[in-house]
């Protein structure tokens, strides 16, 4: 159940605005702050219509509903200097301070507009700020929305961060405290921008507009998503993940596709995204499915079986909608396509997610093994970098009792893991299935296995042990797995470290004598016995009867190398350095062989690489001198500077970078 729980906890994590029985009508309508009063800033400039300031500013855009608690406890977090105006849109059924807790805490040199709105979808809601804020602040560079439950990390805001860039992305952990969601709430502020649809809002800009253009820049920023003081869900619909907040969810949605697909837009204004409200609406329904399953309801009332059923039918549904029509790529042959699939092409991020939870609710909630392994076949198909559908199809073979497909498959997913996902934006960030979710798997599948007849399960093993999973959240049976698999490696003995003993007496001159410095060498001397043998052959010692041509190597074998060691050094950069020194080795050395003439040659390459790193860390953003902290950003890194050394090394005859 754990991965269609994932759906609630990732695609669902967003600010409901609910009804309730109390009017603020007149209460402070039209109320503003600083602008109407010709108020200036401590820095001496003003906020005079058509002025825009030349370091960025940044005005802050926030719809409240009885958040003053939230607001208390996280606006102050922002600091005084952070925001240069505001916009605050209370909905009129707020019962408590809201208002008066904002004004104690912007300074008074911050200019404010405060307004009532009357709820009628949150994309309504979202373009009358906008409004608003282009009125009374259009000297603003830049706007942002922000949720009064978002508490920020103070130390990653920067508002210097801002420049002429678009479809700036900063960081939410989501209130589970697993997952994370990248989000484009930031952008430069013009006239004419706006948001659509009444749940899971997306920006409108205007013919021309500098938005329209795509320069992303990815933020450091992170908030942290919280309920410690209060959440809207928990007085309308008992808790966020309960089954009447998805029922609440769904008919937003329904109105949202009655609305702008059906009625091909609202007020003439927006045609809708058929592919976009497929997606959602198949998620919601299956999110009110598990919610009914586990009970999650307000006062405990019972969902009947027949209207699970109707949840799960009608999710599949709306989902193989979804997925079919990106999946043959519009080959429609004969017959008119529905003029719902007009107009805006299908995300590829939307689609993968779609063919990823075909196959989970298939094998989950229908028990029907073979369709789960045709989505999840179609998800690596159409993605051959999302590791997550590799990390399902092996979760499958092991309920199946398939261990050696489930370990081979699990393996795959790790090594997908590692490469720069395909497209730009990401919603979701997948750090927590990556570190702590298939590296808890693959230990629990490695017990199913004879480690006597296959000792490299107990080398990765104990890869996987070093790699920080027992800092994961777990649960008990995930910490029975962990003991089980510590007393499997304790049981092993020394073996491992004799083999490793003749290892090291082959090494003629020792790892040193390869000119390693004392940190590569630290992480050699921590890796297992085959990647040593492979490395000390590769880089020039000798070791007879094993032998091994530098120029045959391609670049995933040393990838393999690091990416199976990641983390278990920690944060030190020692991998990477061995890595950089390990290939800088072989460039030299393959050039010599090759070149075989000239004295000072092979030391003109390596002159020339270390000049290219520098200039390649700084286009690839890597920092100056630092230790690179990503082996997909050495990948990178390297297919660039292949076409540069290619002509000096002799047509390109190093495959290792090819």
């Amino acid at each position: 159940m754990n991965g269609v729980a994932a759906i609630i906890l990732l695609l669902y994590l967003v600010v409901v605005v609910v009804e309730s029985k109390f009017s603020l009508k007149n209460a402070f309508n039209g109320f503003r702050r600083g602008k109407e009063q010709g108020e200036d800033k401590d820095d001496g400039s003003t906020t005079d219509e058509g002025t825009r300031k030349t370091p960025p500013t940044l005005c802050m855009l926030m719809l409240a509903r009885d958040e003053a608690l939230n607001i208390e406890n996280h606006l102050p977090l922002y600091g005084p200097d952070f925001f240069d105006c505001y916009v605050l849109a209370v909905d009129s059924k707020t019962t408590d301070n809201t208002i008066e807790s904002v004004r104690k805490i912007m300074p008074e040199s911050i200019p404010g507009y405060v307004f009532e709105f009357e709820y009628e979808g949150l994309g309504r809601a979202r373009k009358t700020c906008l409004e608003h804020a282009w009125r009374e602040f259009p000297w603003a560079s830049h706007v942002m929305f922000i949720d009064p439950d978002w508490k920020p990390v103070g130390e990653t805001l920067n508002k210097q961060d801002l420049d002429n860039s678009t479809n700036y992305f900063f960081t939410v952990k989501d209130r589970n405290g697993k997952t994370s969601r990248s989000l484009d709430w930031l952008v430069i502020h013009e006239e004419g921008i706006r948001m659509k649809y009444n749940w899971h809002e997306q920006w409108v800009f205007p013919k021309d507009s500098l938005n329209s253009i795509a320069k992303n820049k990815i933020l450091g920023w992170t908030f942290e998503e919280r309920d410690d003081y209060y959440n809207w869900h928990e007085g309308e619909h008992d808790n966020s993940f309960s089954y009447e907040r998805y029922i609440f969810e769904l008919g937003e949605l329904e109105r949202d596709w009655h609305e702008t697909v059906e009625g091909g837009g609202a007020g003439g204004e927006d045609t809708g995204d058929a592919h976009r409200l497929l997606y959602y609406m198949g998620f919601a329904h299956l999110a009110c499915l598990e919610a009914a399953i586990k009970g999650r309801t307000k006062e405990g009332a019972v969902v009947d079986n027949e209207k699970k059923t109707y949840h799960l039918e009608k999710g599949i549904g709306y989902l193989k909608m979804r997925a079919e029509d990106k999946y043959v790529k519009w080959n429609y042959e004969g017959g008119e396509i529905p003029r719902w699939m007009y107009g805006v092409a299908p995300s590829e991020e939307m689609t993968q997610a779609t063919l990823q939870y075909l196959g989970i609710v298939h094998w989950v909630y229908k028990k029907d093994a073979l369709a789960a392994d045709k989505w999840y076949t179609k998800c690596m198909e159409f993605n051959e970098d999302y590791f997550r559908c590799f990390m399902n199809r092996s979760e499958l073979y092991t309920d199946l009792e398939k261990f050696d497909d489930a370990w081979n498959w699990g393996l795959e997913a790790v090594h997908r893991s590692e490469r720069v996902p395909k497209g730009g934006r990401s919603s979701i960030t997948h750090g927590h299935d990556k570190e702590c979710k298939l590296p808890l798997h693959l230990l629990k599948v490695s017990l199913k296995l004879d480690t006597a007849k296959q000792p490299e399960v107990l080398d990765a093993m104990r890869i996987l042990m070093a790699s920080g999973v027992e800092h994961c959240p777990i649960d008990s049976e995930e910490e029975g797995t962990l003991v089980q698999v510590k007393a499997r490696i304790d049981g092993a003995g020394t073996g491992v470290g004799k083999v490793e003993e003749k290892v090291e007496e082959k090494a003629v001159g020792g790892w040193e004598g390869l000119g390693l410095s004392e940190k590569s060498t630290t992480a050699v001397e921590r890796m297992s016995v085959k990647e040593k043998r492979l490395l000390w052959t590769t880089l020039g010692g000798k070791e007879e009867g094993y032998k091994t041509d530098a120029s045959s190597l391609d670049l995933d074998f040393f990838t393999r190398i690091i990416v199976t060691r990641q983390g278990l050094l920690g944060e030190d950069g020692e991998e990477e350095e061995c890595f950089a020194e390990s290939i800088g080795k072989i460039i030299q050395r393959d050039w010599k062989k090759t070149n075989g003439k000239g004295e000072g040659e092979g030391i003109e390459v390596i002159r020339l690489y270390e000049l290219h790193v520098k200039e390649k860390e700084r286009e690839l953003g890597l920092g100056d001198g630092q230790p690179v902290q990503s082996v997909v950003r050495w990948r990178e890194f390297l297919i660039l500077l292949n076409s540069e050394l290619k002509d000096l090394l002799g047509g390109g005859h190093i495959k290792l970078i090819g």
